[in-house]
């Protein structure tokens, strides 16, 4: 499972999703200032009532617009579940880092996001 995140300016889509399923996606507000324990709480939180285990996540994935808290939604993730998300933002630097299966994927979990929020 991989957990996809979408930082908007107006809110935030959390949703986890694997080849064959979406389990869930969700939306919280877009608060720049917040600190990055608020956003874990959250996170953890929603987790929670979906009866996801932070440790049944294979990876993590960020999508952003809101370059001001690309580092506090990074931090939140690493805390709740220890992993290190890919960041793919507006610039044109990220992408070229991505693999084509990467690309894809992160096209899909953007769709996908979109589709179901």
């Amino acid at each position: 499972m991989i957990l996809a995140i979408d930082v908007g300016n107006t809110n935030i889509i959390i949703g986890v999703i694997d080849a064959k399923k979406t389990y869930f996606v969700e939306r919280i507000t877009t608060t720049i200032g917040k600190p990055n324990l608020e956003y874990a709480v959250a996170l953890k939180s929603i987790l929670e009532i979906y009866h996801i285990a932070p440790d049944q996540l294979d990876g993590a994935i960020v999508s952003s617009v809101v370059p001001p808290l690309n580092r506090t939604i990074l931090a939140a993730i690493r805390k709740i579940t220890g992993l290190n998300a890919m960041l793919v933002n507006s610039s044109k630097t990220a992408f070229p880092s991505l693999t084509g299966a990467e690309s894809i994927f992160f096209r899909y979990s953007v769709t996908v996001l979109r589709s179901n929020s």
